[in-house]
């Protein structure tokens, strides 16, 4: 899986573009808790949810944060 581009739009807003590669294993992006989930996915959903994370790994510089979710099925890190 491979960063194609991030580009910074204003001081509050990046848009991110990731190439899903069928090698990358869920356990090497996604935190322990959310792989544990994803085994009951199928392989398509799996690589979307590792996409999301190396893309947001790259975007913010972080590795230690897990995507939640509001009632309202809005995501936010906390």
């Amino acid at each position: 899986m491979s960063t194609i581009y991030i580009k910074d739009i204003d001081k509050y807003t990046q848009l991110g573009l990731y190439s899903i590669d069928t090698d990358l294993r869920i356990e090497q992006a996604c935190p322990t808790a959310i792989c544990k989930d994803l085994q009951t996915k199928s392989t398509t959903r799996q690589q979307e949810t590792a996409a999301v994370y190396m893309l947001l790994r790259e975007m913010i510089g972080r590795h230690d944060f897990v995507i939640e979710h509001e009632s309202s099925g809005k995501p936010f890190i906390s």
